[in-house]
Parts: C-alpha cells; structure tokens; sequence
C-alpha cells in the first residue's frame, strides 16, 4: 500500500493564497479518486468555513488532547474529510506552548488515521513562528509554500524554506520542500514590480529552480467561491482560475509521489 503523504501548506504571512491552495487541490484530489484528509491549522478557520462543515471537535481540541482525532474529522460533501478549526485555536496554541513535544502532536494525532487516507493536507497559520506550524512541519513529508509575486512575499517563501529546513535537519533528513505556488497573479502588463518578482522566480538558477509550479492568476471567482462555501474547482470548473489550480494540483501529485 503507498504510504500516505502529508503535505504542509503555509507561508509567512496570510492572504498569499495559502488557504484557496489547500482548499483546491484537496477538492481536485479528492475528485481524482485519492482519499485525502484537509486539516485546517489556522485560527482563523477559513478552509473549514470554505468546505462549510461545521465541526464538533476541531484542530486545537485534537492538538491539546482534548478530542480523538476520529472523533474530530468530519466528512464534507466536495468528497474529502477535514479536521476543521475554529477561532479558539489562537488561545489553544498559547495553551500548546506549554506542552512538552508540543512540536509532535500534529505527527502522533495523524498516526491514528494515515492508512486510511493517500494524502493529508495541512493548512498552516500564516505565522511562522506559530507551534501549529512547526508541528505541521514536523508531521508533513513535504511542504509547499505559496506567494503573491510581490518583494515582501518572495521573502516570506525564504523564511518558510527555511523554517522547513530547520525542521528537517532536527526530525526528519527527508523532509523537503516539493512546489511554490505563485497565486493572485496579476495579468502581464499589471506593472514592473511583478514582471521583475516572476522572472526572478523563474530563473533555473534560482533558488526556487525546479520548485516553481504553474501561476494561479487573480480572479474574483476565488472570494466568491469562499462566500458559496464552495471550493473553487467545484463552484466554478470552467473558469480559468479552476483550470490554474488542476495545473497545481497535477503537478503537486507528482511532487509529492501521489502519482508518476
């Protein structure tokens, strides 16, 4: 039987595409015929609010032991599982900071579940310095990051590489980074400041060389999708923003050793 993959989405800071990245290529997985489990790790819940299931138990509950994970993953109707959040995981990763091995318990919670699923999808806090991120981290067989090709975010993907980096040398040797997704990519003549950021990134002598998938561009489909409670590829599969994100997803299953 493959071994499960669990992949960890996150970057520096929020609203760089991280969460419509997870949501998506769960959903296009899913649809794909994988069994795929979306864990939503950040307080602000949004991957849970866009899957529009309404969890009992949630993500910190699970992290600080206070529910079984089993007990936590609900079915959502797009064809995958989430273990949803909710607003209290902010003060619960206070209480986590606490915890002796904290930096194991998103690992030793997924233990439980792994065969039951082909991949696990982690969607991180846009805080790097968070203990869910580092926990996710710690679980995860590779990582991908996301940017809006802007300075500022090309940066932030550098401390996430890192962070993953950090991770890898004190947990796990094989633990690597797999896709950096460029998303709300504006159109081509949208000014200097994004040609110069995209060409940078695409540079095969570049950090990023062999890292970079394919663009997801700017779209209001992405916000609408969010107020339907809808991921993208399922509200709008026609649209080019869809079509951007199976381009990812593809791409990422290869990565990630989902399929050749």
């Amino acid at each position: 039987m493959m071994s499960t993959r669990v992949v960890t989405i996150g970057s520096k800071s929020g609203g760089s595409g991280k969460t419509s990245t997870a949501v998506s290529v769960a959903a296009i997985w899913a649809a794909t015929g994988y069994k795929v489990l979306l864990v939503d790790g950040d307080g602000q819940a949004n991957a849970t609010t866009w899957c529009g299931v309404t969890p009992e138990h949630t993500t910190g509950d699970v992290l600080l032991r206070q529910a079984m994970i089993r007990d936590a993953i609900v079915p959502c109707k797009f064809g995958f599982d989430v273990l949803g959040a909710s607003q209290d995981l902010t003060a619960q990763t206070v209480m986590l900071a606490a915890v002796t091995g904290s930096e194991q318990r998103f690992q030793m919670a997924l233990a439980a579940v792994r065969d039951d699923y082909d991949a696990v999808i982690i969607d991180c806090p846009g805080a790097l310095e968070s203990r869910v991120t580092v926990a996710a981290i710690v679980a995860a067989s590779a990582a991908v990051s996301v940017f809006v090709p802007t300075s500022k975010e090309v940066n932030g993907v550098t401390s996430f590489a890192d962070l993953v980096t950090d991770v890898a040398e004190a947990y796990k040797p094989d633990l690597r980074m797999v896709g950096v997704v460029p998303c709300r990519v504006p159109a081509a003549n949208a000014g200097g400041e994004y040609k110069d950021v995209m060409a940078k990134a695409v540079d095969p002598a570049g950090p990023w060389s062999g890292l970079l998938t394919p663009p997801v561009r700017a779209s209001v489909v992405v916000p609408a999708s969010f107020g339907a409670g809808v991921p993208v590829p399922v509200w709008r599969p026609r649209s080019a923003v869809a079509k951007d994100y199976e381009q990812v997803a593809a791409v990422l299953a290869v990565s990630v050793g989902l399929h050749d």
